[in-house]
């Protein structure tokens, strides 16, 4: 039905399906090596019908069905879980977007319009351990403090803080030229408008020119 490819890795890729003699499969992960079942949590008799990633979020994943649920995933969970409320309807969903204007996931329904409701939110303060060397992965906390990093791995370091990213005096990211090993920080709210991964217009400067682009 749908695919969508990890903002932090590019080999790792995400197949939202239906199969038919499989009902137990609802959707599919690449990690770079091979394919695997990634959808535990989701009854069989769900029928998937589309998915919104968080660009901005650890590979954070919403599930609209064919029953009107909503199912939510992180890189960091085992398996779905269920992000309905009382108040959204019980009809197909037709389409899930993200808007990143005021961050909040958008669900078309079949007959009772567009509802919105807001994104999963990181409930650690500070997830960042700062007695030792910062290991490269993805952070996500509410109020982010790093001292110093390391990276160690092939993949990339990223700070994403829903209020704040503190990088302190003396912050310093070292690392060999290896490819996606990076040090990214940015906010990215759950139910505010304000600064977010995935800006719709932002300033680029070229040999000397100021450039408007739009994405």
């Amino acid at each position: 039905l749908e695919i969508e490819t990890s903002p932090w890795n590019k080999d790792v890729i995400y197949v939202l399906a239906q199969v038919p003699n499989n009902p137990q499969i609802k959707m599919l992960r690449y990690n770079g090596t091979s394919w695997s079942n990634y959808s535990t949590g989701i009854p069989n008799e769900e029928s998937p019908m589309w998915m919104a990633m968080d660009y901005g979020s650890n590979d954070a994943i919403y599930i609209g069905t064919q029953t009107g649920n909503i199912y939510y995933r992180n890189a960091n969970q085992s398996s779905w879980s269920s992000y309905n409320d009382a108040n959204f309807p019980k009809l197909r969903i037709n389409q899930l977007d993200i808007n990143y204007q005021d961050n909040t996931l958008r669900a078309g329904t079949y007959g009772l319009g567009i509802w919105k409701t807001p994104l999963v939110c990181p409930t650690v303060s500070n997830p960042v351990n700062n007695s030792t060397a910062i290991p490269s992965t993805i952070y996500e906390g509410i109020d982010i403090v790093a001292s110093k990093n390391t990276l160690q791995n092939t993949g990339p370091t990223a700070f994403r803080g829903t209020e704040s990213v503190t990088l302190n005096p003396g912050f310093v990211a070292t690392g060999s030229a290896t490819a996606n090993r990076y040090v990214k920080a940015f906010i990215h709210g759950c139910s505010t408008p304000g600064s977010s991964e995935g800006l719709k217009n932002g300033i680029i400067v070229e040999n000397n020119e100021v450039i408007l682009q739009e994405q």
